[in-house]
């Protein structure tokens, strides 16, 4: 009732947030559908020709683009499953207090204060094929016929590139699932260390179950921020995504048809075609995961 009576008040504190939220991210996304019907070569005054959803047509049958939505399946993949499990076993050690938590908790978010591009160019100078630390590490050790290069080698770059984007944010969900681990209540504990439960069953029994829904919230947030990663992929590929665009994205095939080939009409279908999926891989995961903790 008194949320009813003050209604006016409270679209009136929320309406400069919803006008910002409408400039700067509602309009461009309609902008963006808009442009996707349209011939536009970017340059501002340049007149616009309908073509329907023949830019559509264009990106389907594009085999660059089949290449970057699988890399992009890889990534989600791999990305979550990896974020995800090192997370939740990481801030289920922390929480522990063990000696030298403090240490570890400021160690693992440290890379998630630094630049994406800082962090970026640390990593491709130190698995430089040439120069690089690891290689040179590997071959000091005796152990050279393992060294190779690492971000252009076709059989090991994308993941490789997925690796170091996972561990750049692991420290990001370690935090967040931790807040939650240290919020149940000791008395579970206490009660699963009398009844003799050892950590497996702890974890597993205790621990998990009362941390799905923030387990939940962190694998929607790590396919969103996998959805739109390109910083990271943009410099340890120098900006080509390749060799050959091995390691193409479907974020980094918008900049390519936007700003490289000035195909801004394409560009603007790929958008499209990239916000519908992270829209729909965030619904699903975000009602799956959410319908479980529910029934758990």
């Amino acid at each position: 009732m008194k949320s009813k009576q003050n209604f006016k008040n409270i679209i009136l504190y929320l309406l400069p947030a919803l006008l910002l939220y409408s400039i700067f991210e509602l309009y461009p996304m309609i902008q963006a559908v808009f442009l996707s019907f349209y011939k536009w070569n970017g340059i501002g005054g340049a007149n616009l020709k309908f073509v329907g959803f023949n830019n559509f047509i264009s990106i389907f049958q594009d085999k660059v683009f089949w290449m970057s939505i699988k890399n992009l399946g890889i990534f989600l993949v791999l990305g979550i499953v990896s974020v995800i499990t090192i997370s939740f076993f990481l801030a289920y050690l922390l929480s522990l207090e063990l000696k030298g938590t403090k240490f570890f908790k400021v160690t693992f978010f440290l890379p998630v204060v630094l630049s994406v591009t800082a962090v970026s160019l640390m990593w491709k100078m130190i698995l430089d094929n040439n120069y690089g630390l690891l290689n040179t590490l590997l071959t000091n050790i005796g152990l050279g016929n393992l060294a190779r290069a690492w971000l252009t080698d076709p059989s090991v770059c994308f993941i490789v590139i997925v690796l170091i984007n996972s561990w750049i944010f692991i420290g990001y969900y370690t935090i967040i699932m931790l807040a939650q681990i240290i919020s149940i209540p000791k008395e579970i504990f206490e009660s699963l260390n009398m009844d003799g439960a050892g950590e497996f069953t702890t974890i597993f029994k205790a621990v998990l179950p009362l941390s799905w829904d923030v387990i939940g919230i962190c694998i929607v947030l790590v396919t969103a921020n996998i959805m739109k990663a390109f910083d990271l992929v943009y410099v340890l590929t120098s900006g080509s995504f390749g060799p050959s665009d091995i390691n193409q994205i479907p974020v980094g095939l918008i900049y390519y048809k936007s700003f490289i080939s000035d195909q801004f009409g394409q560009g603007s279908a790929l958008s499209t075609i990239v916000m519908i999926l992270g829209i729909s891989l965030s619904a699903v995961m975000y009602f799956k995961i959410f319908q479980k903790a529910d029934n758990n």
